[in-house]
């Protein structure tokens, strides 16, 4: 019997939101000391209002795609491998990829995506 593995919304848009604004802010600070390009404050309100705007369609659309039996994860209803990894910031997240005759689909899914008991069940399937 195939369940849905959804994701928590709230966190999975947060996460999206704040690094696009750190992102955004980054580089206006970059553009403002290294190219000598002055921002108002109304250019750092836009990259505030964006992320806003991120947040709010991130939740609004929280679909996973990621379907379960009792053996296997499914990404877009392939078969799929999933891998226990680290990122650049040192966050830990499984990456789950499922090829197709032309590519691949894959999707990043941190702990703080998804119920304990889905994470545990995905993280007991990681290579």
């Amino acid at each position: 019997m195939m369940r849905q593995i959804e994701f928590i919304a709230h966190s999975r848009a947060l996460s999206f939101s704040l690094s696009s604004a750190f992102g955004g802010v980054a580089v206006l600070f970059i553009m403002d000391f290294v190219f000598s390009v002055e921002q108002s404050a109304i250019t750092y309100a836009f990259v505030l209002v964006g992320s806003v705007i991120q947040y709010i369609s991130t939740k609004r659309r929280c679909e996973s795609n990621l379907t379960a039996d009792a053996d296997e994860v499914y990404l877009f209803r392939i078969p799929a491998a999933l891998r226990y990894q680290k990122s650049i910031t040192g966050r830990r997240y499984i990456r789950i990829t499922s090829l197709t005759k032309k590519g691949y689909h894959r999707v990043k899914v941190f702990e703080s995506w998804v119920s304990k008991q889905d994470w545990q069940f995905m993280l007991d399937r990681c290579t």
